[in-house]
């Protein structure tokens, strides 16, 4: 995952545990920390390139319709040259993936073959089928 992707995925994860209100107060701090540092490094520099404070504010309320504003102003703050950004960012997946996974996908196989219903993601979904035969 490209560092400027790394944050702004971060940025959605750390909130994620904050709202399910099972974050630690290490997820807490973390999180913290990261948009502090996010925060700094798009309003660091130029006048003429830095972003306005209320972006960050902006994508973490709607990261889906501020994701390409946000990413625009940590590509203009280099921010993919950033290593402790990044560092921050993998604070956050090693606090809040399973089994302490950082930036990395998790692959499963399923064998799907004899399958007649199927729900497969992360989240806690509930899937009543009903066949007749």
């Amino acid at each position: 995952m490209d560092p400027v992707t790394l944050v702004t995925t971060a940025l959605v994860a750390g909130g994620a545990a904050g709202i399910s209100g099972t974050a630690s107060r290490a997820v807490q701090d973390s999180y913290q920390a990261l948009i502090d540092a996010v925060r700094r490094k798009i309003s660091g520099g130029p006048e003429e390139d830095q972003a306005r404070p209320e972006l960050l504010d902006a994508y973490l309320a709607d990261p889906v319709g501020h994701y390409e504003r946000l990413v625009r102003a940590l590509v203009a703050a280099h921010a993919d040259r950033d290593a402790g950004l990044a560092d921050a960012a993998r604070a956050i997946f090693m606090l809040t993936h399973p089994g302490g996974q950082s930036d990395r996908p998790t692959y499963n196989t399923i064998d799907a073959r004899h399958a007649q219903g199927l729900v497969v993601g992360s989240g806690h979904v509930e899937q009543t089928n009903h066949f007749s035969g």
